[in-house]
């Protein structure tokens, strides 16, 4: 496969290897790798032992054995934006992370906006990222206002930012290592 330039995420679940393209999934399972065509894959990522992308033509898709099939089938969940984020909240229900639209609840096959006046405000300023801090925390790293630090119902916690030493309020990434340290 020769048409593709860039892989973008690369997620792990039970053993099977997920790479993300733009226009092609590549999964390596049981020594042998298999491809997966889509419109432009958007997103991908692994939460409480699942596989999910976002293909801009058929939305949020779960992996489930050897094939990508419709996840949320009802609720609030905007098609057309930019997923950025997979988190778990607990092993029922994650919290899907917008660019644009805010954070989400899916729990079964639902997907329900997180009612947040914060988090409504902090959506203007483009979610690129999220990662867990712990439990109760969650990090999300904007484009335009550094990196505010949440609770699991979208309260404010902290904000790092340019005033806070950073080199500018454009934070694309965030990581929290092994040692529990959070990575702008």
């Amino acid at each position: 496969y020769r048409g593709f330039a860039d892989i973008w995420n690369v997620a792990v679940l039970n053993g099977s290897v997920f790479f993300r393209a733009s226009n092609r999934i590549f999964i390596y399972e049981d020594n042998a790798v298999s491809v997966f065509s889509g419109s432009h894959w958007r997103f991908m990522g692994v939460c409480n032992g699942i596989a999910v992308a976002q293909d801009a033509a058929s939305g949020l898709l779960r992996y489930d054995n050897g094939r990508w099939i419709p996840w949320i089938t009802s609720g609030e969940l905007p098609a057309e934006d930019l997923y950025t984020g997979l988190l778990p909240v607990d092993k029922e229900t994650s919290l899907l992370v917008t660019m644009d639209a805010g954070l989400f609840r899916l729990s079964g096959e639902r997907a329900t906006r997180l009612q947040s006046a914060f988090i409504d405000q902090v959506k203007s300023e483009r979610i690129y990222a999220a990662t867990r801090v712990n439990d109760k925390l969650i990090a999300l790293a904007t484009s335009l206002g550094g990196c505010y630090i949440v609770t699991n119902e979208g309260e404010f916690v902290h904000r790092f930012a340019r005033a806070d030493g950073l080199q500018n309020n454009n934070v694309l990434s965030v990581f929290r290592d092994q040692d529990k340290n959070l990575w702008l």
